[in-house]
């Protein structure tokens, strides 16, 4: 029988996220993501065979689909677009703890853009939402 897991697996992600949005994808250890998650470095690569790189990803797939729902979805819907602007202002500044909380997307890319393990899922989040944005303007 498997054992339960510690940590939730919606609390991990956040947890890992969080490790990534303060010090970036490269300089993130495992001792860090150890530390932040409360689990073992062998505990994590039994959640994430792929280490590191598959953390980043499952992080960036979750705040996608957040992303999808919260901003993207409202943008597009029905709704004066000072309403729908105003509603995405209040989700992205709770986002980003009003300031306090460095930009995921941001932290996660590689100083050359093209490069990056997450360069396509970046590109096409903020394609999404630079639509979006068009789409209301």
């Amino acid at each position: 029988m498997p054992r339960p897991n510690l940590v939730s697996d919606e609390d991990l992600m956040t947890r890992i996220g969080l490790v990534f949005r303060d010090v970036g994808y490269s300089a993130a250890s495992l001792n860090m993501l150890a530390k932040a998650t409360g689990l073992s470095k062998a505990s994590l690569y039994h959640r994430f065979p792929e280490g590191k790189e598959q953390m980043a990803c499952e992080v960036l797939e979750k705040t996608g689909r957040w992303f999808e729902e919260h901003i993207l979805k409202p943008l597009e819907g029905p709704g004066a677009p000072q309403d729908k602007l105003r509603s995405m202002s209040v989700l992205l500044d709770a986002f980003y703890d009003g300031g306090r909380k460095a930009c995921l997307l941001n932290m996660l890319s590689s100083p050359r853009m093209d490069d990056g393990p997450f360069s396509q899922q970046i590109r096409t989040m903020f394609s999404a939402f630079i639509d979006a944005l068009s789409t209301v303007a």
